[in-house]
């Protein structure tokens, strides 16, 4: 039996993705209030939308009692707002040519962590509009399509994670490319246990134990230090990594770093089943 993600089965189209269906890049679904409302939210009120919702509501989840309602809120509200999935370097790139209008803005979990100022996040769609109209003092850079896919590729390089995002499903706006000391979607899920923040990707990695050499030449192995999630374990006494399938997340980064190409992407769900998201 074929599965895929609640939102694949409701949006995927022939795609069977929701976030590579070209239907979901229609600019009809602007005509949506709410849509619109989310992307003024987001754009309006730039880093100040990452405070207030991180410590107006999130904060809250770990309360006896009151988290687990606050929790339950956070999951149904969040493909209404702005929440999204992790996709590997190969879906992004696919999803790149359905969009226009790329910009990198800087990444306000950065700024809001760290004050860093990284402008990291592949926007598209009428967010261009939006932020020019609502935060003309910020940064912002034009990119061209072959600009964002170099930039892509670059993050990905780099080890960040990438999450196509949405301004209320099925709508994508950006790819957000990031890492866990920073991420909000991510501290949601896992400090605070919203899942829908951010949900894992359609794949899972494995590995070719016959390739795999265990890094013996290094202190730590190459794809353990890029894993953010703890989901690839060094086994020193026999030279071999083992993968925590139910902990990946399926962003792919531990890939380039494997000398030997051990590790590949497979699909999730034949593995883990469609509630493994």
């Amino acid at each position: 039996m074929t599965y895929m993600c609640e939102f694949c089965q409701k949006h995927g189209g022939s795609a069977k993705r929701w976030y590579l269906n070209p239907s979901n890049f229609r600019e009809d679904l602007l005509e949506d209030k709410g849509r619109i409302k989310v992307l003024k939210d987001i754009c309006g009120w730039g880093i100040d939308y990452y405070i207030d919702y991180a410590s107006r509501m999130m904060s809250k989840t770990t309360w006896p009692v009151f988290g687990s309602v606050i929790r339950k809120i956070g999951n149904l509200m969040a493909p209404s707002r702005h929440s999204g999935q992790v996709i590997p370097i190969e879906e992004a790139l696919q999803l790149l040519p359905l969009a226009d209008n790329f910009v990198a803005l800087e990444c306000a979990c950065c700024r809001l962590v760290s004050g860093e100022r990284k402008p990291v996040c592949i926007n598209f769609g009428p967010i261009k509009h939006y932020f020019e109209t609502l935060k003309p003092s910020e940064r912002m850079e034009t990119l061209t399509l072959d600009e964002a896919r170099a930039r892509l590729k670059e993050h990905d390089e780099q080890g960040m994670i990438h999450q196509v995002l949405v301004a209320k499903m099925p709508y994508p706006i950006v790819i957000c490319n990031c890492n866990l000391k920073y991420c909000t979607a991510f501290k949601q899920r896992l400090n605070w246990n919203v899942e829908r923040a951010v949900l894992k990707s359609h794949h899972v990695i494995q590995i070719d134990q016959n390739k795999c050499d265990g890094c013996s030449d290094l202190k730590q192995p190459a794809c353990v230090s890029r894993c953010q999630v703890n989901a690839l374990i060094h086994d020193k006494e026999n030279e071999k990594i083992i993968i925590k399938t139910e902990r990946c997340f399926g962003c792919g980064v531990c890939r380039i770093a494997c000398p030997t190409r051990a590790l590949t992407l497979t699909e999730r769900e034949p593995l883990l089943g469609p509630k493994s998201y």
